[in-house]
């Protein structure tokens, strides 16, 4: 009876895949969502292949030297085991590195490239960490375990060591696209119900599954319930301390910190007290809170906060486990520094092997998705499939709820202006796929209306996905207040910016909306459903300005004890601006004489955006084709402390107002529409920016001569690592 029970039990260990799915599935945006769920599903698929073929021969076969499993007629005595209540469990186990890795690599990485590096890791990597703290049979063990290396839950050889395989392969793909620095609020994920229906499932799944691996009632039960209490005194730590500091702690840490609980209590469950479990879980979800937030401030992405969790909790588990068992084995200062020895030596294998297979296939087959194909979403990208519920109906009900649920000065603003943008795009896509399918119906020449049906169909797509942008924009921006408490000055000004940006997208599209089903003639058709595009295009980028501007004033956002060579920034940028200039008909000229190895302090992207943002403004005050050029000069002061950038053009003047609301944008709030805002809103993210990293902003115009930006930062004076 207790053997079927250990069976039953170590099925449970499904839940380990499963709650893992169904995090990333809530922690990825509408657009990957399709993408995520097969690329986990896959990394589970291909590490039950590689597994069976390679991996328990190397984990569970005689060993050689304490090293690594060596017997290739394995094959055979696994396939005899499946049933084994044991190898079940075994297997549960083995797919968390592999789905750790291939979630990293959400939203940004390749399919072929991810579904090589998780087979590797499947079937090489980590049989092998395993071996060393598990193996132990054939009258023969790992090189840890012979020296005492305590891991009966899994907690370091598969948790830690995941973790760390999962960091070392978002080190080499690097972070999302619009993830750092000054949008560290977006991307985010669209369904926080699968995100904390999918951690409870996992935790559960782990208490069930530990617990199943004892031979008696009794030690099931209390291994059962320390791990629950674990995770439970590491959320209610969470919540103290979201309650303490809110601008560094967020409601979805309450998952990471709770998993991180339950992920430390599986090193040792069933020899922990309720007191002991519920201090170690509260440290646990501590070390997982700080853990995420040292992450973010090196700019490493961690999609679902499982490398933080994974981390926290199975070094914290395993690193005190033999101070639960200290009555039971020798010296404990000895086992301490064994145990510790072993961690060093499993997270840094998983590490180092991960971060060179994965540099490897960077340099074969690339990583990383064209930066195209991560905008438009992997799911269409890979997949030519669009993840359902479709945004638009998911945010109508989100935002009617809005509307009755929160403040008065946000909710209702959110939910107005998101379901105005919402029932605009809803109604211009219908009309978008009746021209499709009148192309399709009517045209004289079948190739050519089949190729305009498929421009038609692209340029619906990318609409679609700016729209979404324009969403998840208007919800960062009005929520401001809840989420970070900016004053009633920063509200008033952003919820008027915003609503007179929408002004002339909303009356372009319901322009398209009224003209489409009137136009006869087929190339027509295509032209407003790509000035529809552009339109939503334009302003997806306007209010991103302004959230930009918003988060710009996040303390301790940009870390000003960064250094970079702002010639090398703008050497890069000048490349983009050229072919931009050239686009807009309008001339440039980029002054890089005698500009070699400027180094400021500043954050290096905030300093491009900054130079981007001003080329933007001068661009804007410009007729294509006439007047001298835009002019972007960098140079050291004469007294040598700083380094002046400057923008010049000779465009219209700016007049006096404009030039307050650029430098002191609060003392325009109820007069924004009057001075040409959507001119004017680059110059003024520009400003602020400056401001943050700690520079000095000027800005002179005159009409006949042009106007003068000018940036004065200042110039590193000890040697750093200097990021460009």
């Amino acid at each position: 009876m207790l053997e079927l029970i250990q069976f039953f039990m170590s099925i449970a260990g499904i839940a380990i895949p499963l709650g893992l799915l169904l995090i990333m599935a809530g922690r990825v945006r509408y657009r990957n969502e399709l993408d995520t769920l097969v690329r986990i599903t896959s990394a589970f698929g291909i590490t039950i292949a590689a597994f069976w073929l390679i991996g328990h021969s190397l984990y569970s076969s005689p060993s050689l030297w304490g090293f690594v499993g060596w017997n290739w007629g394995a094959i055979d005595h696994y396939s005899n085991s499946m049933t084994n209540g044991l190898n079940l469990r075994t297997i549960f186990l083995f797919a968390i590195p592999s789905i750790l890795v291939a979630s990293t690599m959400a939203e940004r990485g390749r399919w072929l490239a991810g579904n090589i590096l998780v087979a590797i890791v499947a079937a090489f990597i980590f049989p092998i960490v395993a071996h060393w703290g598990w193996h132990n049979s054939h009258n023969s063990e790992g090189w840890l375990i012979t020296r005492g290396f305590m891991d009966s839950g899994g907690a370091v050889v598969f948790f830690a060591a995941a973790g760390f395989a999962a960091l070392a392969a978002s080190i080499v793909i690097g972070p999302r696209m619009m993830r750092f620095p000054d949008q560290a609020s977006r991307p985010r994920g669209h369904s926080p119900t699968f995100t904390f229906l999918g951690a409870m499932i996992l935790i559960i799944g782990l208490a069930v599954m530990t617990a199943g691996q004892h031979n008696q009632a009794a030690l099931m039960s209390e291994a059962f319930l320390h791990v629950v209490i674990g995770s439970t005194f590491a959320g209610a730590a969470a919540l103290g301390l979201l309650i303490m500091w809110p601008e560094r702690v967020s409601a979805m840490d309450l998952l990471n910190s709770s998993l991180a609980g339950g992920i430390a209590l599986i090193a040792f469950a069933s020899k922990a007290s309720p007191a002991s479990a519920a201090l170690v879980g509260m440290l646990a979800g501590a070390m997982g809170i700080g853990l995420r937030n040292i992450l973010m401030q090196l700019e490493i992405d961690d999609v679902g906060d499982l490398i933080s969790s994974s981390i926290a909790g199975g070094v914290l588990g395993g690193a005190i486990a033999p101070i639960m068992v200290s009555g039971e084995r020798g010296d404990l200062l000895n086992n301490l520094f064994l145990q510790w020895l072993g961690i060093a030596a499993i997270c840094l294998w998983a590490f180092l092997c991960v971060w060179a297979v994965a540099k490897v296939l960077d340099q074969v087959f690339g990583m990383r998705v064209d930066p195209a194909d991560e905008v438009r979403g992997l799911s269409f990208a890979n997949f030519a499939m669009q993840s359902e519920p479709d945004y638009v109906i998911s945010y109508m009900s989100h935002n009617s709820i809005l509307g009755s649920a929160t403040q008065k000065d946000s909710g209702e603003e959110l939910g107005r202006l998101s379901a105005d943008v919402s029932n605009k795009v809803v109604n211009l896509r219908n009309e978008i796929r009746r021209a499709i399918n009148r192309i399709q119906s009517t045209s004289p020449d079948a190739k050519l209306g089949a190729a305009m049906a498929a421009r038609m169909r692209m340029s619906d797509d990318t609409l679609r996905v700016n729209a979404e942008d324009v969403l998840l924009l208007l919800e960062r921006v009005l929520s401001r207040d809840n989420a970070a408490g900016y004053g009633p000055e920063l509200r008033s000004w952003s919820i008027e910016a915003i609503e007179l940006l929408l002004v002339p997208t909303m009356s372009d599209l319901e322009q398209y909306i009224r003209h489409m089903p009137l136009q006869a003639e087929l190339e027509e058709l295509e032209a407003m459903v790509i000035g529809a595009t552009d339109s939503i295009s334009r302003c997806a980028h306007q209010i991103e300005m302004v959230a930009d501007y918003c988060d710009a004033d996040s303390d301790g956002f940009f870390v000003r004890d960064h250094t970079c060579d702002l010639s090398a920034v703008l050497r890069e940028r000048s490349k983009v601006l050229l072919a931009s200039a050239e686009i807009r008909n309008n001339p440039l000229q980029v002054d890089l004489r005698d500009t070699e190895h400027l180094i400021v302090n500043g954050d290096a992207k905030a300093l491009s955006r900054m130079i981007m943002l001003s080329a933007e403004g001068a661009f804007n005050r410009l007729v294509a084709g006439r007047g001298d050029p835009v002019r972007l000069e960098l140079r050291e002061h004469i007294g040598g402390d700083h380094i002046l950038f400057e923008c010049i053009d000779t465009g219209a003047a700016l007049s006096s107002r404009q030039v307050r609301a650029i430098t002191s944008p609060f003392t325009a709030i109820g007069s924004l529409g009057d001075l040409g805002f959507a001119q004017i809103l680059p110059l003024i993210l520009a400003t602020r920016l400056i401001e943050a990293i700690g520079g000095e902003f000027t800005l002179s115009s005159e009409h006949g001569l042009g106007t003068l930006m000018q940036a004065r930062l200042r110039k590193a004076r000890q040697s750093k690592s200097v990021a460009a």
